[in-house]
């Protein structure tokens, strides 16, 4: 009995299963969308019966999805209107969606005169767009979408006759080529968005843009770019308002140390720059310049270890600026630069070991604004060692001041201890803190704008003086020199001498002078990196050379064994098996000498001794030290009439 249940539990689990894997075929419409899907659907006269396209129904969306052995259509949509659907003549957004189109013919979507949306997305078999594919509705196309597809690469026609196209998506796809002229090709002048993002783009040619003169959004990011061209965004330089950049840092292909200096000139519209995980290292005073409408700064997961100064000055509008998850290990004295739209800053995620007044110094002159009427501060997860007690006084206005996140651990340099007489009060009047304990947020002292000038000189002595710094392993040597360099810095004990001249941070032994002295440094570091280099490889041609030194001799002793060998059967110490040889030799001369007696010519004594010296050079060459003729061949001779 429990076996026929096992055995009917199954065959249910069994239909449940096939009967979830396979779609019914047909549509569901309403007086102005349809949406259709079957698995066994092959062509559009299985899904616009006759009881969908009825004369008096008028389509302005058709959704056509998981219809995997949907592969052709040749004739289009312009057959099945004048069939049955005459409504198809008013659509306007069509989506085709986990289809088995590998390829979209020229006359796809001919017969679709108002068409203004066309979605292409999630159809894994498309892997090409033939030249003119989408010129049948070029004339009412505004928006195309195409994500999460396989394109490889967009040639020149491909885009020919979208003159009106506004919005042009293909997210996610394959493409690593874009061919010159694509869009410029009687194509995309009014093109306002292009995304690209999440595929496989390494390098943009300055010509790769050029026909999108009214661009005012690019997407580039999750793209492995190796570089960009100084001249690669002049076709939209006037126009483009968002730009998006990103990559992976972890990743050990894509992504640029710098770029040109002039990369952003002439951008004057540009308000959002994300420039997000590209391994950027270096910034300079003019990195930035061309952006006097910038608002919105990104440069979150690149590897910086400190800022130059007035890297940001040629940004007069900037709003949001987010530098975390960088290797900063200090922020510089940026006294004399004014920010003052500046109202959110992100410093989490870095190496911040030493925080002054002086830190926080560009946002002295910042002002409240109705989206943001705290200034945002994030300097969580950072391995702060010491925060002098003046640290919080440069803010002018409210603050909000992120030490962990919600529902973070708190980290171990956030201590209330003896507040309010503490440096996280002074961040002034109408401002929270949040991260110093579980119960939420703290405020500030009212007080603070008092406490933090020449007044208050007496109360921050005495916080220096409180518990809160005696616990400090920093000499008042270690101390003083970070607080009179240009960048404030204290060695984290979590970080080893290697990673912190990798970081360009300085030794406590050594007075910091700044990006140069950090600069010096590292180019030590690479000096050092060489000469190990060096001495391996020496030492790899060292062992080459008594390698092949070894080889050579054990071959010359192998040849000298091999002669003393054949020296010693010679002699007649080796084997018998070399007594022929000798036979057939002397065999050979008996011949030689009766050829000569038989021509008449008889040797003479010298000629015979002449002979026996040069045999006996011969044979002392080959190694037998015995020459002379045996008995019986003296025998042989005599009666020849040789001797």
């Amino acid at each position: 009995m429990q076996q026929w249940a096992r055995c009917a539990g199954f065959f249910f689990l069994l239909i449940l299963s096939f009967a979830s894997s396979s779609v019914e075929a047909g549509c569901s419409c309403t007086s102005k969308a349809c949406s259709c899907s079957g698995n066994d659907v092959s062509d559009l006269n299985g899904l616009l019966t006759e009881d969908v396209c009825t004369k008096d129904v008028i389509f302005t969306k058709l959704v056509l999805q998981e219809v995997p052995n949907l592969t052709n259509l040749p004739q289009g949509f312009s057959s099945l209107r004048e069939s049955r659907c005459n409504g198809l003549q008013h659509l306007e957004v069509l989506e085709l969606h986990q289809t088995g189109i590998q390829n979209l013919s020229s006359n796809l979507f001919q017969g679709l005169p108002t068409l203004k949306l066309l979605d292409l997305s999630n159809n894994s078999y498309l892997k090409s767009y033939r030249d003119g594919s989408f010129q049948n509705i070029g004339n009412t196309l505004v928006e195309l979408v195409a994500t999460d597809n396989l394109v490889h690469s967009l040639t020149k026609g491909v885009f020919a006759g979208l003159q009106k196209l506004q919005r042009l998506i293909l997210g996610r796809n394959k493409i690593g080529y874009i061919e010159e002229g694509v869009f410029s090709s009687g194509c995309c002048e009014h093109l306002k968005e292009l995304s690209l993002e999440g595929n496989i783009l390494t390098v943009l040619e300055d010509t790769t843009f050029v026909g999108l003169s009214n661009l005012q959004k690019l997407d580039l990011r999750g793209n492995p770019l190796q570089r960009l061209s100084s001249r690669l965004f002049s076709p939209f330089a006037s126009s483009l308002i968002h730009l998006l950049m990103s990559h992976d840092d972890s990743a050990t292909f894509g992504g640029f140390n710098t770029f040109p200096n002039a990369l952003f000139a002439k951008m004057s519209r540009l308000e959002e720059l994300s420039m997000i995980e590209l391994k950027i290292t270096n910034l300079t005073a003019e990195s930035f310049t061309g952006l006097t409408n910038l608002k919105k700064l990104s440069l979150r997961g690149n590897r910086l270890t400190v800022l130059p100064k007035g890297c940001f000055t040629s940004l007069p509008q900037l709003e949001e600026l987010d530098l975390s998850a960088n290797g900063m290990v200090c922020i510089p004295d940026n006294s004399e630069e004014r920010y003052p739209k500046l109202r959110s800053l992100n410093l989490s995620q870095n190496g911040l070991t030493h925080l002054t007044r002086r830190s926080f110094s560009m946002l002295a002159s910042s002002q409240p604004t109705p989206e943001f009427p705290r200034l945002l501060v994030n300097i969580s997860s950072n391995p702060i060692k010491r925060i002098e007690p003046d640290a919080f006084c440069s803010f002018n206005g409210p603050v909000k001041l992120i030490i962990a996140p919600k529902g973070a651990k708190i980290p171990s340099w956030a201590v209330t201890d003896g507040w309010p007489d503490n440096p996280f009060a002074l961040v002034g009047n109408g401002s929270i803190i949040q991260g110093l304990n579980h119960s939420g947020v703290v405020e500030g002292r009212p007080d603070a704008a008092a406490l933090c000038g020449p007044e208050g000189h007496l109360f921050r002595a005495k916080i220096l003086a409180s518990s809160l710094y005696k616990g400090s392993k920093y000499t008042d040597k270690d101390i003083e020199t970070s607080l009179n360099s240009e960048c404030p810095w204290l060695v984290p004990d979590e970080l080893s001498s290697w990673q912190l001249s990798k970081l360009g941070v300085p030794g406590l032994s050594r007075v910091p002078g700044g990006s140069d002295g950090s600069y010096a440094l590292e180019e030590g570091s690479r000096i050092y990196l060489l000469i190990i280099v060096a001495v391996c490889i020496t030492f790899l041609l060292a062992a080459l050379t008594v390698i092949m030194c070894y080889r050579a001799w054990s071959r010359r002793a192998t040849q000298k064994t091999a002669g003393d060998a054949e020296a010693n059967v010679g002699n007649g110490g080796g084997s018998r098996s070399m007594e022929p040889l000798t036979t057939i030799g002397e065999v050979s001369e008996k011949q030689d000498l009766l050829e000569r007696i038989r021509n008449g010519k008889v040797a003479t004594t010298s000629d015979v001794e002449g002979r026996e010296g040069s045999s006996e050079r011969c044979t002392s060459r080959s190694g037998r030290r015995n020459s002379e003729p045996k008995g019986e061949e003296m025998e042989a001779m005599t009666a020849f009439g040789v001797l």
